[in-house]
């Protein structure tokens, strides 16, 4: 993509996460966010065809660029549950920079119904999404977590667990995305994750040792 061309989207993005977020999706017109971004409401439609075409956009942008990150971070040379811990930490960072793309997020969130193209993204996604689940498998083949616990439901409880503070925190409910609170949860994750030497395989052989 063109430089200027990247640049006006950037723009396009930032001014409709600013209106979305403070006045909610369904109250904003693209006349509205095309003053804003100081762009031709024609140039909007063809850069995304629709007001939601250009949320689901949004979303697919931020939502790439922090797997990215994510990626990045868990591909990097430090201890296996340092990299899980930056993990959360750069989320709630993501968060709290850019807070007005956390509460609009969450609108969408909670009215699916209302914007299929978005819903239908997101499930794709969510589909697809094994960033976690595959780390969480690399430290089982590596011995650092314990073995005896399904991957994939692990990671489904890593993000709910993040997922619930970013999501308190977007609703204004005095949740403070700090480091601090992204240790405790680190903490309380990892704790029950690690592998732990003599520890039972499964259910049933602890069953049967006892």
């Amino acid at each position: 993509m063109p430089e200027e061309q990247r640049q006006t989207r950037e723009r396009i993005f930032r001014a409709a996460e600013k209106l979305m977020a403070r006045k909610s999706f369904a109250r904003v017109s693209m006349r509205e966010i095309s003053a804003a971004a100081n762009v031709s409401k024609p140039m909007l439609y063809y850069y995304f065809g629709s007001k939601e075409g250009l949320l689901r956009a949004l979303l697919q942008e931020t939502l790439e660029r922090l797997e990215a990150t994510q990626r990045e971070i868990l591909a990097r040379d430090i201890p296996v549950s340092e990299r899980l811990r930056q993990v959360i930490v750069v989320e709630f960072r993501h968060a709290t920079e850019r807070p007005e793309l956390l509460r609009l997020f969450m609108e969408v969130v909670h009215n699916l119904d209302r914007y299929p193209e978005v819903a239908g993204y997101l499930r794709r996604r969510h589909a697809d999404d094994t960033v976690i689940g595959d780390f969480i498998r690399q430290g089982q083949a590596a011995g650092v977590w314990r073995a005896d616990i399904d991957a994939a439901v692990a990671a489904g409880i890593f993000r709910g667990m993040v997922g619930f503070f970013l999501g308190h925190s977007g609703h204004g409910t005095g949740v403070k995305l700090s480091e601090q609170l992204a240790d405790s949860l680190f903490r309380v994750f990892v704790e029950g994750m690690q592998a732990r030497p003599g520890a039972a395989a499964s259910p049933t052989a602890a069953a049967g040792a006892r």
